[in-house]
């Protein structure tokens, strides 16, 4: 048996964290945290050593920006996914590269993008970049045996993965300008 993945939801309002973990608790795989603003969520996941953090970006005390930098220094193998309604698709592109592993996500879009988008984080973090010898401890945390060897990715494999995954989520997988 593997080891849930830990996902830690950041957000000041109340309904929205619920709403959002609601969602996130129906992945059986996944043991959903919560917190309500960059300060608490830095203690969070000092707690619990999440493998993603979902953070709004305006908060009171510590907002996500202050909360990712800090995050970045602390954790740096936490992946980060950040969410608002505050800002222009160039502004968000410009955040997501900076502080949250090119990852953003539109509130009003989290009922449809947000699983799709900690699966695809939680996917990039099993697989090595170049190829080669998996660590044991990620490969033993994500149920992989211990020692197995992936091979590099073959452009073709790439592909035809890129298309599988376009024909299941037509919509979270879409070329962005100017990105």
């Amino acid at each position: 048996m593997s080891i849930p993945a830990k996902i830690l939801l950041v957000d000041d309002q109340q309904f929205v964290r619920q709403t959002l973990c609601s969602l996130l608790r129906q992945q059986s795989h996944w043991e959903v945290h919560e917190a309500e603003n960059g300060k608490a969520a830095l203690e969070r996941a000092r707690e619990i050593k999440p493998d993603v953090v979902v953070m709004d970006v305006v908060m009171p005390e510590m907002n996500g920006i202050e909360a990712g930098n800090e995050l970045r220094r602390l954790a740096p193998e936490t992946k980060v996914i950040l969410m608002s309604s505050y800002y222009t698709p160039e502004e968000a592109a410009l955040l997501a590269r900076r502080f949250g592993d090119g990852n953003f996500i539109e509130k009003s879009a989290t009922g449809k993008d947000l699983v799709p988008a900690i699966s695809r984080v939680l996917a990039e973090e099993s697989v090595p970049a170049a190829g080669g010898i998996k660590s044991a401890a990620v490969c033993g945390r994500r149920g992989f045996p211990i020692g197995v060897v992936i091979l590099s990715i073959l452009p073709v494999s790439f592909f035809l993965g890129f298309r599988l995954l376009r024909k299941r989520h037509p919509l979270t997988v879409q070329a962005s300008p100017g990105i």
